[in-house]
């Protein structure tokens, strides 16, 4: 399978998700599958029933621009009308995947893909899924770290519609470094992350000054943040 080298915190193990239909006892017909990056902050029943018949899974599309700035579609070859979702909450309908052999339909792209893939099992899912994907509202996958009016707009929803997700989203994804387990991270819901950590054996962890997290993670986005307002 295709391994990302800039993406070091992804290991092999995402290319699980691809096998679930035969990984899972057959009398299971549909799975939520969540990101370890991720906190749940609310009741999960509205996602589980979420209507997935017909598709193949639900799941929330990532913002215009990456799919336009990366060159997803056109790496992957399917149209941008279809947008890009982000497969780290994925509901999945797994008696559609067995009955229209979904994970054949992986491997295959694989073999005649190999070389477009950069995002591993998230642009395999996307690139054999794209019209079969239920789109669903971006609470149940917040992956923004801050929210403007230029991201409701890559987002096509109202500021004020994005703005209500952003504030009470029901599952928050880490998507970016740092993590909350990393020195340095800022994301405004890293003290929420802290709060369920203190319910679990790890109570009173924190992550500890590290030099190299510091310059990568806050010293560096400072220096470029410096250099762009120079260049204005």
């Amino acid at each position: 399978m295709p391994v990302n080298t800039e993406i070091s915190h992804i290991s092999l193990a995402t290319y699980y998700r691809l096998f679930l239909a035969e990984l899972v006892p057959v009398d299971v017909e549909k799975i939520l599958y969540l990101d370890c990056d991720m906190i749940v902050r609310d009741s999960l029943d509205e996602l589980w029933n979420k209507d997935v018949e017909g598709k193949a899974l639900a799941a929330c599309y990532l913002n215009n621009a990456f799919g336009r700035v990366k060159n997803v579609y056109q790496k992957l070859g399917y149209s941008e009308e279809y947008k890009y979702f982000n497969a780290g909450m994925l509901l999945i309908n797994l008696r559609y995947w067995r009955e229209h052999d979904v994970q054949r339909r992986f491997l295959e792209y694989v073999e005649k893909n190999y070389e477009n893939i950069i995002y591993q099992d998230q642009d395999i899912l996307n690139a054999v899924c794209h019209k079969e994907v239920l789109h669903i509202e971006p609470s149940f996958n917040m992956d923004l770290a801050y929210i403007s009016e230029d991201e409701a707009e890559n987002y096509d929803v109202p500021f004020e519609e994005l703005k209500r997700y952003f504030f009470n989203p029901v599952i928050v994804h880490f998507v970016s470094r740092p993590k909350p387990w990393e020195y340095g991270c800022s994301h405004p819901y890293c003290e929420e992350y802290f709060k369920y950590l203190d319910m679990t054996p790890y109570k009173g962890w924190r992550p500890s000054f590290n030099w190299k997290n510091y310059w990568n993670f806050v010293l560096r986005q400072k220096v470029r943040s410096i250099r762009n307002r120079m260049k204005l």
